[in-house]
């Protein structure tokens, strides 16, 4: 992974150091596991098999803001950096994990394999964190699994 030192480079130079480094290897996945950093349009474009790892249960459909929880409540669709802290601070009882294609839209790209988490009442975020993380595997495993036969 390259180092991005946001006081001496800019967005636009790390994100074409970035894409130059990433089209030498010439990767039939990209596949993001703790991302933490917009890719741009050209660096999405350039691939076509990129997948992100989402610490939320997203809606199976990218133009929703919310989504059915299995108790059948709905939820905010807790997109982007925060999802896990954004999801304690709306008080929802549910979290989980995506594997999702990745977009020029944040977090919106079509789901591989999601599983939903029951919150525990009272339960903090490093607590949540660590059990996000578990399933994060397993959302992994299934959706490699599915990429690698509708690739």
């Amino acid at each position: 992974m390259l180092h991005w030192n946001r006081s001496a480079e800019s967005r636009s130079d790390y994100d074409a150091r970035l894409l130059e480094a990433a089209k030498l290897v010439r990767p039939d996945l990209v596949l993001l596991l703790g991302w933490m950093h917009l890719l741009s349009d050209s660096f999405v474009s350039a691939f076509r098999h990129i997948l992100n790892l989402h610490p939320a249960f997203l809606p199976l459909d990218p133009r929703r803001n919310d989504v059915v929880a299995p108790d059948g409540t709905q939820i905010p669709a807790f997109r982007g950096p925060r999802a896990v802290s954004d999801a304690l601070a709306a008080s929802s009882r549910w979290a989980g994990a995506t594997l999702h294609r990745v977009t020029s839209a944040t977090d919106r790209g079509p789901v591989m394999a999601r599983r939903p988490l029951r919150v525990a009442p009272g339960e903090e975020e490093h607590h949540l964190m660590e059990r996000v993380h578990e399933l994060e595997r397993e959302v992994v495993r299934a959706g490699l699994m599915r990429w690698s036969y509708e690739r």
